[in-house]
């Protein structure tokens, strides 16, 4: 059971996962079929940075579970990987049977993509992600590995020190263009990841208030540097919106915004918003495009794209991902 106090984390990451899915089914839909849409999320994309801090937060929690290194890529391994490839499923059984058009061409897929996609790295390989939203699954596993390598080395309470390191790398690879550092250790989202961290161990007392927030603030400037660097976004907005993500987790973690945790709507799509980040995007798009093309009511799609992704969603966190997780589990994280 979820610790009370997560359940505001789990409101934000249901809000943070609709304001891609509108962000994609509004202004990138647009881009891509040359549409017009009454309202247009153009921000909506800044729910994948708060992911990306969130996620910072939230493996703290994992941390503390695990004993190994190897303990803790496992769990990983279990949390990520069904839920990934039974949207991955989902969304190859859509695009065999949706006739409007051909969504492998278009989305330019072959059957090497597809295989090359069960392992989540199929854009490190160079192969093209078998839906768009994939691409952000990539820096997470860096930083996964990243901390597994803190862990092993014991030194988890010495993360400041490891701090220094990652933003030395990035900071050089802002200056050089270091290929190295922008794939081996994702120099252009890692600092997100680092101050999600620093959140949580404020929050919970590993780290001085004072040092917590100067690695945060420091931050701050580089990694809206680097994400300018894959977006067309101009890096005035981006520095907002980072100051926005930041209050909010000050506020959070001081307390301020536990009411978000009683939305159950709120709530129950954070439980969602795994497998509804996964599913909604180029699922999304074929919904909006038949509605679009056939009758003319493109607002109506969005409607029943949102309507139809929530619903696969919900089937496979509640129902398919415990029955492919169970044994997979008893598996991998097998003692002894």
């Amino acid at each position: 059971m979820k610790n009370k106090r997560e359940l505001p984390l789990d409101a934000l990451r249901g809000i943070a996962a609709l304001s891609v899915l509108f962000y994609h089914y509004t202004t990138r839909y647009n881009e891509f079929f040359g549409s017009v849409s009454i309202v247009n999320i153009v921000l909506g994309w800044l729910g994948v940075p708060f992911f990306f801090i969130l996620s910072g937060y939230v493996i703290h929690l994992t941390v503390d579970k695990c004993g190994t290194s190897s303990e803790f890529l496992k769990r990983r391994f279990v949390r990520l990987f069904p839920t990934y490839w039974l949207c991955l499923l989902c969304s190859l059984i859509f695009y065999f049977i949706y006739t409007p058009f051909d969504m492998f061409q278009f989305f330019n897929l072959g059957w090497q993509d597809v295989l090359v996609n069960l392992t989540m790295v199929a854009e490190w390989l160079k192969f093209n992600n078998v839906d768009g939203a994939y691409w952000s699954l990539l820096p997470e596993l860096v930083f996964y590995f990243i901390f597994a390598i803190i862990i092993f080395l014991e030194k988890i309470e010495s993360f400041e020190r490891y701090f220094i390191i990652i933003f030395s790398m990035v900071f050089i690879d802002a200056i050089f263009s270091v290929p190295l550092f922008r794939w081996g250790v994702s120099s252009r989202y890692i600092l997100l990841f680092m101050m999600g961290i620093s959140f949580y161990r404020i929050k919970n007392k590993k780290i001085k208030p004072l040092l917590g927030y100067s690695i945060i603030l420091t931050s701050f400037p580089l990694s809206c540097y680097m994400y300018s660097l894959v977006t067309t976004t101009p890096i005035k907005i981006i520095a907002f919106i980072w100051v926005l993500i930041i209050l909010l987790f000050t506020l959070y973690i001081n307390g301020y915004i536990e009411f978000l945790g009683r939305s159950r709507v709120l709530v129950w799509l954070g439980s969602v918003s795994y497998a509804l980040y996964l599913l909604h995007q180029n699922i999304g798009y074929g919904v909006i495009f038949y509605f679009d093309k056939e009758f003319g009511m493109r607002d109506l799609g969005i409607c029943f794209a949102l309507i139809f992704t929530l619903f696969l969603a919900y089937l496979i966190t509640k129902y398919l991902e415990p029955f492919v997780a169970r044994p997979l589990k008893r598996i991998v994280l097998r003692k002894g």
